[in-house]
């Protein structure tokens, strides 16, 4: 980290927030709206496994700040307004979590409880078929540094990035063949142990339940096997999005109305895709379709980083109601 990144952390953006400077942010911005994503909430981020969660004690700051600073509301309840061309008087803001990490029923959920926040958390459905599922994303982040790669696929890929951008962008099929080569290499089963459960481990089908249950979180989709719906074939969209929802909708015994598009990736035939499949609020992370901006069923997300210090996301949050607002 740079001298004046640090400096930034450990001085600048707490003495910001300390004086309530970043509101400034949000009060400047017309948009009164706003949808944050999540992608998990650990005690003990180890990032050099995962950025994708967040600390918990980070995560309990930020569900206080937005009780002192803004109306938090329900997924439907925003896009009803946004439906209604509604502006609140508060800036107020909606909570999402993205792939269904169990840590979001053990660490995220409570805390959601004790402020009474509701959620929306989007769920990678083969969980529901494999409750010891490991997504294609975490098992290569385990095994990234003992890969071949002049061994696998004729040495087609210099490293993980291209690995995990070509895992991306194929179907489940051709995926297995791929991992079938990486296990030749590599038996996942000797990695587990090496990292926590809470990085790793998705929810099942009774924790779904319970969540959906509670009153506080919808259930909604992330596809099947979180390809990027946007680059592989329309018929394996269709299957990803309709088999995702006809599973959770068997666990919840409820419509599963939202998907969130795995990576942001999708294109104006997967949004009619997915509204054909019954969906009715489309999530995305930034608009990718020139329709996107006066179509009713898609909406932008901002994700908070799990990289950086309370007091730098705070202030990021406030400035996103800018770009990420409506």
């Amino acid at each position: 980290m740079s001298i004046s990144k640090s400096i930034a952390r450990k001085l600048v953006f707490p003495l910001v927030t300390s004086m309530g400077i970043e509101k400034i942010f949000s009060a400047l911005s017309k948009n009164n709206k706003l949808i944050l994503v999540y992608h998990g909430v650990v005690e003990t981020p180890n990032h050099a496994v995962s950025v994708g969660p967040i600390a918990t004690k980070q995560f309990e700051q930020h569900l206080n700040y937005y009780k002192q600073n803004f109306d938090v509301v329900s997924q439907d309840e925003i896009f009803k307004m946004y439906r209604d061309d509604y502006k609140p008087k508060k800036k107020t803001i909606a909570i999402t979590f993205d792939d269904g990490y169990e840590n979001n029923y053990t660490n995220a959920f409570p805390l959601l409880k004790k402020f009474n926040f509701p959620a929306t958390m989007y769920i990678i459905s083969q969980c529901v078929e494999d409750d010891n599922l490991i997504t294609w994303y975490d098992y290569l982040d385990f095994v990234k540094h003992d890969i071949n790669f002049n061994q696998l696929q004729n040495g087609k890929f210099k490293g993980i990035a291209e690995l995990k951008r070509h895992i991306q962008t194929i179907n489940i099929e051709q995926r297995k063949l791929v991992f079938a080569e990486i296990a030749k290499q590599i038996d996942i089963k000797n990695y587990i142990t090496k990292h926590p459960r809470e990085h790793w481990k998705l929810m099942n089908a009774q924790q779904l339940k319970e969540l959906s249950n509670s009153g506080l979180v919808e259930i909604a989709a992330h596809s099947h096997n979180h390809p990027n719906l946007g680059e592989i074939k329309i018929e394996d969209v269709k299957e990803e999005v309709a088999k995702s929802k006809q599973l959770l909708e068997s666990v919840i015994q409820k419509e599963v109305r939202s998907i969130a598009f795995p990576d942001g990736s999708y294109t104006n035939e997967v949004k009619k895709v997915c509204i054909d499949a019954g969906y009715k609020n489309l999530l995305a992370v930034d608009y990718r379709c020139a329709s996107d901006a006066n179509d009713k069923t898609i909406l932008p997300r901002y994700c908070l980083s799990s990289t950086t210090t309370h007091e730098s996301n705070i202030i990021q949050v406030n400035r996103s109601f800018k770009s990420f607002g409506f």
